[in-house]
């Protein structure tokens, strides 16, 4: 559920009752309070479409109003097969802009056989449907490029973004 109302306009003289103040007071203030939302994003890429096998493939987001905080994590399992060509994830709902290239967050990789961690930055590639990329100097984040993906190898992006 997202925090999606018209706040009531109030009248000097009007005589409140619990269920205005349930409807306008905290109703709305305990969906602020809630927990993020789940959904399922879809993992494609420009070639061959990953699979996540025993991996995990999670999305959360918070609708307030016009702005959505959403959170996608990827972690490798040993059947995870990561595709071929450049990777996209589908958002929880569609930016209000349709600006390709657009940064929508950050992007964090974290090699456990290193360690090491990258960060990236996440895109907006409307030109791909609802879906952001990964960015980093320039260069997108390629199914065969950055690291030698395995288990445990973790993918977090974080970021906003505004609906119509």
């Amino acid at each position: 559920m997202a925090l999606t109302f018209t706040p009531r306009t109030w009248t000097d003289g009007e005589v409140v009752t619990m269920g205005m103040l349930n409807a306008n007071v905290r109703d709305p203030f305990a969906e602020l309070m809630a927990s993020w939302n789940t959904y399922a994003p879809t993992w494609t890429a420009t070639t061959t479409n990953p699979d996540i096998g025993n991996g995990v493939l999670d999305g959360r987001y918070k609708q307030v109003g016009k702005t959505v905080w959403f959170r996608l994590s990827i972690l490798f399992g040993s059947t995870t097969d990561k595709g071929v060509g450049t990777w996209f994830l589908s958002l929880p709902s569609t930016p209000l802009y349709a600006n390709t290239g657009e940064t929508l967050g950050t992007c964090a990789i974290r090699d456990v056989s290193v360690p090491s961690q990258d960060a990236f930055f996440t895109y907006y590639a409307s030109s791909s449907g609802n879906k952001i990329a990964m960015n980093q100097s320039g260069g997108t984040l390629l199914a065969s490029t950055t690291i030698a993906w395995a288990t445990g190898d973790r993918i977090t992006l974080k970021g906003e973004y505004e609906i119509p």
